[in-house]
């Protein structure tokens, strides 16, 4: 028999693992945290905060099986999205730490994420399609209450983004503190934007089995 939302308890392990587990959203965030403050990193955890239920329920009402129906959909989504990451990536590398030490003489730093563009960004997120469909997959019954389901997913990932997101923002801005040299500003940096590549590389590997 398929676990449902009302065994909060596996349901409840699984939105927190898959909420605080390294991906883009936890390496942008680190790199903002570090480079500019965790205040920094509020329109980042707020623009997710809204996007992300959002998501959830139309995955539930049947947009991962859009995707099914219309590969070329799925295949452009991924075409943007990636782009999109590199673009992140090589945005991390212009951060310029709390001090300023990475600024180049002409050009200013790159900007934390805004609100709206932390909004798009799940859309463009291949993790959070993952971790959304597999949740739809693994926590609803397909029965005729399947909407008040993916309305729990929905609010059980929605409570952890805050906690979760706000600990790697945390974490970066505790080691932006040690950030007061140019090199150390961009080895930082250029670690979080070739690891927010390799998520990326990762997500397009083909799965075992």
């Amino acid at each position: 028999m398929s676990p449902t939302p009302m065994d909060l308890v596996p349901l409840t392990l699984f939105c927190f693992t898959m909420t605080v587990t390294p991906g883009p959203n936890n390496i942008v965030l680190t790199a903002t945290g570090a480079n500019h403050g965790y205040r920094s990193c509020l329109p980042h955890i707020l623009g997710a905060l809204v996007s992300l239920p959002v998501m959830c329920v139309l995955v539930g009402a049947g947009l991962g099986r859009l995707f099914l129906a219309w590969p070329a959909l799925h295949a452009a989504l991924d075409v943007v999205g990636s782009a999109y990451m590199l673009w992140l990536a090589w945005k991390i590398t212009r951060f310029s730490g709390q001090t300023g030490l990475g600024r180049g003489d002409a050009g200013e730093a790159a900007r934390p994420l805004t609100f709206g563009q932390a909004a798009v960004f799940q859309w463009l997120n291949p993790k959070c399609w993952m971790m959304y469909i597999g949740a739809v997959s693994l926590f609803t019954t397909g029965g005729a209450g399947v909407f008040s389901e993916v309305l729990v997913i929905a609010a059980l990932f929605a409570v952890m983004v805050p906690p979760c997101f706000s600990a790697w923002a945390l974490l970066g801005a505790g080691v932006g503190r040690f950030l007061n040299t140019r090199l150390r500003v961009l080895a930082f940096n250029w670690t979080l934007a070739l690891s927010l590549v390799g998520s990326l590389v990762l997500a397009h590997l083909p799965q075992a089995g």
